[in-house]
């Protein structure tokens, strides 16, 4: 009788990590915030869902006081829709101040080693209510809540955002403090904290904290050139940078190079986006412009800064001449030069002429008068500025920019006309990439 052979039997439970994920925003508008955010997404090949877009906000003025309650009610609302997905990884985050510098993989990845189910981002303020900072676990790291980012499973958001009430204007990051303080929730959802900036960097007083880096390889492409956020005091590469609070201007020179935008190998990426050709476009259709020419002071060669004007290649009767000077010097120069082009320009108009006007009155007058005509564009050339060469406005036009300034530096010398950055009192501050922009070494 043939020996029974003895077979070990093994049971072995797999855990399956969700490989799904999807980005949920809230957003009411397409602001340029937005836009820049949208654009991360896209570079990332991330899914994405905007609630509340053409909507009216009625989360309060979260810029300067608690609110943002409806995005709550809007998370609600779309998680119903989603509730029973329970493999289905929900990032959400802010929009007008974020940018998304990862692809899924990464965001998963990052997600997953927490052991959560749901994981928020943290900061070093606790707000909006800072007698509940004695209340929050202690933390190596940043110990205090924040709701501009936050990720987890589909099913335990719905649970989350659907444990208490919450109106509109109430403010959405009390909301989520009070229910992570309670141990109940936090243990029963598997609620943590990003405390190392793992997945999340909030900015705010954490400037100091943050540093560019960029993708290093043999052969560097637009395909493998990237920027990315080191945070030195935690060694870690953060993927979802928020601008919150006051680190607004931060990140808006972060977002220069984040997302593919710049490297140092090939240049500025982002900048062959979104441009278009006008020669696709009938001359009749060009777009509108105001063309406003300032004299703040006599001007030597002013009658070359007028010639220089008329050579500029664009047609004429798609440009409207606003004329403002605050000096009598010129005024028989500009007289005749608006007597010559009259017929020739789509209108020339003298805008109020004082000595006694102020600069910012005159700033502001050819915006209203931008308005008022209807323009498309606007141009602001002052008299001690030279446009040489021909094809700069329709340059700019094609580069399809809501805003493009110019820089002017002082040969070997580090003053140009204009400010890395500021203080939180407004004035001058030198950025961390002043010295490489006037450079040259950054463009």
């Amino acid at each position: 009788m043939p020996k029974l052979k003895r077979i070990a039997c093994f049971l072995i439970r797999f855990s399956s990590l969700a490989k799904d994920l999807l980005l949920v925003t809230v957003a009411t508008q397409s602001t340029d915030g937005f836009q820049r955010f949208n654009r991360s997404v896209n570079i990332y090949g991330l899914k994405l869902n905007v609630l509340g877009l053409n909507q009216p906000w009625k989360g309060g003025d979260v810029a300067r006081k608690p609110g943002g309650g409806q995005k709550i009610i809007l998370l609600r609302e779309f998680l119903e829709t989603i509730r029973d997905q329970n493999d289905l990884v929900i990032l959400f985050t802010d929009s007008y101040d974020v940018i998304i510098n990862g692809d899924r993989k990464d965001i998963l990845k990052k997600f997953h080693s927490f052991d959560a189910r749901i994981v928020f981002s943290a900061e070093k303020y606790c707000w909006p209510d800072s007698s509940l900072a004695s209340k929050y676990p202690k933390s190596n790291g940043k110990r205090y809540l924040n709701s501009g980012g936050f990720i987890g499973y589909a099913n335990d958001l719905y649970e989350l955002v659907n444990a208490d009430r919450i109106r509109n204007d109430d403010d959405d990051q009390l909301y989520y403090t009070r229910l992570y303080l309670d141990p109940k929730y936090r243990d029963q959802l598997r609620i943590k904290l990003d405390t190392n900036s793992l997945l999340f960097q909030n900015l705010n007083g954490e400037i100091q904290d943050v540093e560019l880096r960029f993708t290093q390889a043999q052969t560097i492409d637009r395909k493998n050139a990237d920027a990315f956020l080191f945070n030195k005091a935690f060694q870690s590469d953060p993927i979802i940078v928020h601008g919150n609070g006051a680190s607004k201007i931060p990140l808006n020179s972060l977002g220069n190079y984040l997302a593919k935008s710049w490297h140092p190998a090939i240049g500025c990426i982002s900048c062959d986006e979104s441009t278009f050709s006008l020669e696709s476009i009938d001359v009749t259709s060009w777009p509108h412009v105001l063309l406003a020419l300032t004299i703040l002071k006599p001007t030597p060669f002013f009658a070359e800064f007028l010639e220089y004007l008329t050579e500029i290649d664009y047609p004429k009767e798609r440009i409207t001449l606003f004329i403002q000077s605050r000096t009598d010097y010129h005024s028989t120069q500009i007289e005749d030069f608006m007597d010559d082009f009259k017929l020739i320009y789509r209108d020339v108009i003298q805008g109020e002429h004082s000595p006694k006007s102020e600069e910012w009155q005159m700033r502001n007058a050819y915006l209203d008068e931008c308005l008022l005509v209807n323009c498309d564009y606007l141009f602001v050339v002052d008299s001690d500025a030279r446009i040489i060469n021909p094809n700069t406005l329709r340059n700019l036009i094609e580069t399809n920019r809501s805003i493009i300034a110019p820089m002017l530096v002082r040969p070997k010398q580090f003053w140009s006309n204009f400010w890395g950055t500021i203080t939180d009192d407004g004035y001058y501050s030198r950025s961390h990439d002043y010295l490489q922009i006037i450079k040259n070494e950054r463009r």
